[in-house]
């Protein structure tokens, strides 16, 4: 022996020579050992034996030969028999691996009788590796079974250690094989493998295949895990599979599917494997396979299921006591996945007992009850599970054959069929049935609950009032004293019996039924009530109007009782309950009850609170209840019935919109409604608009806004005020809606929250605006009428018109587009003339503020127009307190004066000059409309003159002397030009600038050699500057004071020889515009004579004699002198009154003959003229008097008759143009006059 140890290390590194000679010799040594120590070469044939297979392979075929000779004699060393005999077969292998396959085959058809030894194993073994090495499966699988089998005959399993190394790897990989076959095969020899295994190697094979176990792979990799690591576990140590169960256990709660899996691919072959030895460990694993039936994943659920049915087809006999409770727990679990699996696991156990297999039954719910069981099966599973788990077991599958889920229904409806006898085997479980049902109804698990109430619908609906007997007893006692869950269970209870039930059978049990109901809808919780609302939807389904009957009134009263002090808080939830289900049958019956008036806060609230469930019946119910609501409103301090009101109509659904909004209208406009009533609508208008702001009904709050507007004019205070305060709720929401638009972020992203700025708001400014201006049309036609206390109601007080104005008109003029400024501009001019003064004037500079700035933006004729108007307005409503605003606007529109609109333009002006008296200092926008005005066109420079001296005569202040001095030098640029509206309107403003320096510069200007009378009278200057100097003195003597001619003796003076001097001369003048302009300042000095108290002054300036002048002008001159001397008479005669007799006598025969002429501008001036000289207004006394007197008679007769006839006839009011022209200006139209 101990040469053979010496020798073979040798002889091994030989056979790894190069040479053929040394390989050979080598060889052949081998088989000469099996002579010479045959016992000691059978203890090394584990490495002698794959060295001479290498061999067979070698190259030269004298090593070959020496291989197949030495492995020959080395068989004869092997001891058992069966072996020798596969012998041939095996070297054959050994030689050809093609031969690998049919030698498997005879291995494995071979029956070994003789234990293996471990010279046998080293001649078979590395056939059984080329076999598990093979592509083929068959190959594989009949290695892994000799692997299995040869094992078990091993006489030491320390002879299989030196094989393990090559052994285990083939196995893991032959373990992972596609086939099922090959892995069931290799699981079972890595099983036979283990009692050989050390430490070491069984610590590196349980990791290995727990990894694989739980691999993200393939199932196939798992699958195999787990059937090697059941063989393994089966083969090991008993006590060690407890440790390594309980943490694999833990993970089916894993996320990854493939744990899971694997975990119960596990749970299914350890059974099978372990077998007898696993029946303690049942009641550890039941748990989570349950856990993986109720998995989401299919895989997972199909796996626990199969281990499921593993564990029941090992263990039906002597685990079911351990088995069978959990089975039953699963059929009631939450998870329908776990019922069904439940009840199919509970189909295997009643299979094992009765050998009936419940798969194979078909059918459907509607069948028999009858089943395929008999007696005798009946009786062994009562044998083995006792009857009262029996008839228990039976009531859970009777139960789920209505389950909620069809899967289940249909596995318990298999089942039931296999297990039960006939019709009597429900009479028998009745009791438990009816246990378990009650049960089920009074669980927390919504499930259970439907399962148990579907059932006993399907009793009902089978026994009908044999059954309801004794089911309404039992509803009604677990309704007073079960707890909410079994309060639910009988909800639902009643449900299904109602729905089951025949309408003789409920008719026959109303009076039962009836209270049951009552008390679960008047149940505190909610959910309670929701049940048995379902309940009485099925009743009335069945009953019709009689549920309603029976059941609302007693609801009805016991809100009224609560009313009352009564008890019952909950009846109105009932109620509530019943509109949720029935609203279109319930409410009618409600709500004459609810909204007969006046309506008491209780059923304003109980209103409110049913509104909310109403639904689309409400819709057709709104006129009566807003209607009560509004004939019950008490004013504006009544919350209750609005917030009522807004409850219902808030309950109505979207597409009942339109329904509401012309019933809001309607309330609003309605001839019927009184004020205080449609103050109502208007106060719920304003508080329903947020709703259709939010739903996107912008069309629909227009028409509502319009009535709003409306109302407001209402002379009832309750009215207008619930109206304007409406109208601000409305304004608040339109802008919290703009602002909410101009925050969301996609507006923002896309650019649109600009553009979108208080556009809802907006929309309502053409509708409200064109309102507004109707109610002033109509407010203004009242005040014509003779109703001159009439006006906006709503805008008497000082807060409903700032309220107004700053949360509409203000934010309009900010951020409305032209067209919108340009309305709310108008509808400043229409609210001013619909309040008060007094009202009006605190919220001017407030309004005016946004107009002033608004003026600087370019805009269409017609808005300049509009705003130009509203500020001359405001500073005409406001007076001193637009003063801070006043220099501004000033100097905003001095340099707008060039406008070329005419219009416009004269809009400027007489804004200008509206405002220009609220400046403390006039100079500052003098002298900037100076400076434009020498910028200006020659054609626009007349406006600036003009502007200038309506300024000057209108400031609060006399302006300074540097400001009069450019005023002049500016205007006497004028005084001559070409046209005709530049002279005179230069004039006029240095007619301004003599009378701002008061008596001593008019006098002189009219007396002195260089004043402007003396340049009108120099024949050596251009006429158009004598004509501009004239117009200035008539000018200056318009403007002048009385007490400037009564008080002061240079005044006079200069009067009168104004009067002798120079307009005497200038009446003759060749130039008819210096002629018309001399004839108009005697005009003037007859008015300033006429308001003079002593009648000497007009006589000391003695202007009445120019009249044989103007006389003599009428006769011959052109036609505009004759027009402007009949004006002079006229005014002669209007200012001297009967004093004129002594001019007639040169005048009246002139004058009769103009009256009888052709051009009707004469004929009247001229009838005009005698109708004041000869103080007809006061009677004919100056007439007959001055006929009597008259020298030529036939001339005093035409006369007399003249004034009888026509004169007599006239109106003193009549008078075609006007008279009161003491402050001398021209119109805007002078501009067109031409002078030839």
């Amino acid at each position: 022996a101990q040469g053979v140890k010496l020798v073979l290390p040798a002889l091994i590194r030989g056979m790894d020579e190069s040479s053929w000679r040394a390989k050979a010799s080598a060889v052949e040594l081998f088989g000469a050992m099996a002579y010479c120590a045959p016992k000691q070469l059978g203890a090394c044939l584990p490495t002698v034996v794959p060295n001479l297979a290498a061999a067979l392979a070698d190259s030269h075929p004298k090593v070959r030969d020496h291989a197949r000779t030495s492995l020959n004699h080395v068989v004869s060393v092997v001891k058992n028999p069966e072996i020798l005999r596969l012998a041939p077969h095996l070297l054959a292998a050994l030689d050809d691996p093609d031969k690998c396959p049919s030698v498997l085959q005879t291995v494995t058809r071979t029956t070994f009788v003789n234990v293996v030894d471990a010279p046998s194993l080293a001649l078979l073994i590395p056939v059984v590796l080329r076999g598990l090495r093979d592509r083929n499966p068959d190959g594989k699988k009949r290695a892994a079974q000799i692997v299995a089998n040869i094992c078990s005959l091993v006489s030491d399993v320390k002879d299989v250690v030196h094989y393990l190394p090559s052994l285990m790897p083939a196995a893991r990989n032959s373990l992972l094989d596609p086939d099922p076959d090959v892995r069931v095969m290799s699981s079972k020899a890595l099983g036979s493998l283990v009692p050989s295994m050390d430490g070491n190697i069984l610590s590196d094979l349980l990791p290995w295949l727990l990894d694989k176990l739980r691999s993200e792979g393939s199932n196939v990799e798992r699958s195999g895990a787990a059937q090697g690591l059941a063989q393994v576990l089966a083969a090991g140590d008993p006590s060690k599979v407890p440790d390594l169960l309980s943490p694999l256990l833990q993970q089916i709660e894993s996320p990854k599917m493939s744990v899971r899996e694997g975990v119960l691919m596990l749970l299914t072959f350890l059974p099978k494997s372990m077998g007898a030895r696993f029946e303690q460990h049942v009641n550890m694993v039941l748990p989570t396979i349950l856990k993986g039936i109720a998995d989401e994943q299919e895989a997972i659920r199909d796996a626990a299921l199969r281990s499921g049915r593993a564990i029941i087809s090992e263990f039906s006999g002597s685990a079911l006591p351990t088995i069978l409770p959990r089975v039953e727990e699963g059929l009631f679990d939450d998870n329908w996945r776990i019922r069904q699996s439940s009840v199919q696991m509970l189909g295997d156990v009643l299979q094992s007992i009765t050998g009936t297999t419940w798969q194979a039954i078909s059918g459907s719910q509607a069948s028999e009850d009858v089943g395929y069981g008999n007696k005798e099966k009946s009786l062994a599973v009562e044998e083995i599970l006792g009857a009262d788990r029996k008839n228990r077991i039976l009531a859970a599958l009777y139960m789920l054959r209505s389950d909620v889920n069809p899967g289940v229904q249909q596995t318990a409806f298999q089942v039931w069929k296999s297990a039960a006898e006939g019709p009597k085997t429900l009479k028998r479980i009745m009791p438990d049935l009816m246990t378990v049902i009650i049960q089920c109804l009074g669980s927390h698990a919504v499930d259970k609950q439907s399962i148990a109430s579907r059932a006993l619908g399907e009793l009902v609906r089978k026994l009908q009032e044999r059954i309801l007997v004794d089911v309404v007893p039992i509803l009604q006692v677990q309704l007073n004293e079960g707890d909410v869950s079994s309060r639910i269970g009988v909800c639902l209870g009643l449900t299904e019996l109602t729905e089951a039930a025949g309408k003789q059978t409920l008719s026959d049990f109303m009076g039962d039924l009836v209270p049951t109901l009552q008390k679960a809808l008047c149940d505190t919780e909610l959910i309670v009530r929701q049940s048995a609302a379902a309940a009485f939807d099925n009743l009335y389904n069945a009953m019709g109007q009689r549920a309603i009957e029976e059941v609302v009134p007693k609801l009805l009263a016991g809100f009224q009782s609560q009313q009352e002090g009564g008890a019952d808080p909950s009846s109105l939830d009932g109620l509530k309950q019943l509109l949720s289900v029935r609203a279109q049958a319930v409410l009618p019956f409600l709500v004459p009850h609810l909204t007969t008036t006046p309506v008491t806060q209780d059923r304003a609230q109980a209103l409110a609170a049913l509104a909310e469930v109403a639904g689309d019946s409400l819709t057709l119910r709104l006129p009566p209840i807003l209607g009560s609501l509004a004939s019950s409103w008490s004013g504006r301090h009544d919350c209750v019935m609005v917030r009522t009101g807004l409850k219902v109509l808030k309950g109505v659904p979207t597409d009942g919109l339109p329904t509401i909004v012309n019933e809001l209208d309607r309330g609003l406009c309605s001839i019927t409604n009184s004020d205080s009533a449609k103050g109502f609508y208007a106060t719920l208008t304003g508080q329903y608009v947020d709703l259709l702001i939010s739903r996107g009904m912008m069309s629909r709050i227009q028409p509502l806004v319009v009535s709003l507007v409306k109302s407001m004019a209402s002379p009832e205070r309750l009215l207008s005020d619930s109206g304007l305060q409406a109208l601000e709720s409305v304004f608040d929401s339109l802008q919290a809606a703009d602002s909410a638009d101009a925050a969301d972020p996609k507006a923002k992203d896309s650019g649109a929250a600009a553009s979108t700025k208080n556009a809802k708001l907006l929309s309502l400014v053409q509708p409200i605006c064109s309102e507004l201006n109707s109610l002033a049309l109509n407010i203004a036609k009242q005040r014509a009428e003779g109703y001159e206390n009439a006006y906006l109601t709503a805008m008497t007080s000082q807060e409903g018109l700032e309220s107004f104005v700053s949360k509409f008109l203000l934010v309009v003029l900010q951020n409305g587009d032209s067209q919108d400024k340009f309305l709310a501009t108008q509808s400043i001019s229409d609210i001013a003339s619909m309040v008060p003064d007094e009202v009006f004037k605190p919220s001017t500079k407030s309004i005016l503020g946004p107009v002033v700035r608004a003026l600087n933006s370019k805009s269409d004729k017609a808005i300049r127009i509009a705003r130009l108007q509203a500020a001359r307005l405001l500073v005409g409503k406001g007076g001193d307190l637009c003063k801070s605003l006043a220099v501004p606007l000033l100097s905003t529109l001095s340099k707008t004066i060039s406008e070329p609109d005419s219009k416009v333009r004269t809009e400027i002006i007489a804004t200008i000059v509206a405002i220009s008296p609220l400046a403390p200092r006039p100079d500052p926008f003098l002298n900037e409309m100076i400076r434009e005005g020498a910028k200006a066109p020659q054609d626009l420079q007349p406006q600036f003159l003009h502007t200038v001296a309506e300024c000057l005569r209108q400031a609060s202040a006399t302006p300074s002397a540097m400001t009069i001095k450019k005023i002049s030098e500016f205007a006497r640029l004028q005084l001559g030009s070409p046209n005709d509206s530049s002279r005179m309107h230069a004039g006029e403003a240095l007619a301004e600038v003599c009378v701002s320096q008061g008596c001593a510069e008019w006098s002189k200007q009219l007396s002195d050699a260089d004043g402007l009378a003396a340049l009108a009278c120099d024949d050596s200057s251009d006429w158009e500057l004598r004509h501009g100097a004239m117009c200035s003195v008539g000018r200056m003597l318009w403007r002048g004071q009385p007490a400037w001619i009564e008080e002061g003796e240079t005044g006079r003076q200069a009067l009168s020889s104004l009067v002798s001097t120079k307009l005497s001369s200038l009446l003759e003048d060749d130039r008819v515009p210096i002629q018309a302009a001399a004839i108009d300042a005697l005009v003037a000095i007859f008015n300033l004579c006429s308001k003079c108290t002593s009648d000497s002054v007009a006589s000391a300036i003695g202007a009445h004699s120019l009249a044989p002048k103007l006389a003599a002008l009428v006769k011959s001159a052109p036609q505009m002198v004759r027009l402007h001397a009949l004006k002079a008479l006229k005014m002669l005669g209007k200012n001297v009154g009967n004093k004129a007799l002594p001019v007639l006598d040169t005048v009246a025969p002139v004058l009769l003959i103009a009256a009888k002429e052709r051009s009707l501008p004469i004929k009247l001036s001229a009838e005009r003229a005698l109708y004041h000289l000869l103080c007809i207004a006061e009677g004919t006394d100056v007439l007959d008097q001055f006929c009597k007197s008259y020298d030529d008679a036939d001339v005093a007769k035409r006369l007399s008759d003249f004034g009888k006839r026509v004169l007599c006839k006239l109106s003193s009011e009549s008078d075609d143009e006007s008279d009161d022209e003491s402050d001398g200006s021209d119109s805007e139209d002078d501009e067109d006059i031409v002078f030839d």
